[in-house]
């Protein structure tokens, strides 16, 4: 089970995706995150995989962080972003769902590749983060 304390700035809500289990503030693995974004389900699938991660709230109106400018993390300054061990950061839900699921295959988080299966629920998460999620993102 992951560790840490809540930080102050972020309020004790089930909506807001951050529970106190789970926000490790000395892990070296960092998922950004806003609120109502696509960032939910890489948290979710962190969780599942039991990796140590810290969680860094983003502010889509001033594009901050706790740590500062969130453009220093990627140049895309949208999330969820996912900054590894190494520094390396990648973007993108579907990416990251993907990376978690590769890197704890005992996990079983997705079908087996080349797989009927596989290409179904790669069809799944990419119609999510494209299709169903631009409907939802205006009520965020």
């Amino acid at each position: 089970m992951l560790s840490g304390d809540r930080p102050s700035s972020i309020p004790n809500n089930p909506n807001s995706a951050v529970d106190a289990e789970h926000s490790n503030q000395g892990a070296d693995m960092k998922l950004y995150f806003s609120p109502g974004s696509l960032g939910l389900a890489p948290q979710i699938a962190l969780r599942e995989a039991g990796q140590d991660f810290e969680l860094v709230r983003v502010d889509f109106r001033t594009k901050t962080t706790a740590e500062g400018d969130y453009f220093k993390v990627t140049p895309k300054g949208f999330v969820p972003a996912l900054k590894l061990d190494d520094g390396d950061v990648i973007t993108e839900a579907p990416v990251l769902l993907q990376w978690i699921a590769d890197h704890n295959p005992d996990r079983k988080l997705m079908p087996g590749p080349d797989s009927p299966e596989y290409y179904r629920a790669l069809e799944w998460l990419n119609y999510v983060a494209t299709d169903i999620y631009k409907g939802y993102q205006k009520l965020f």
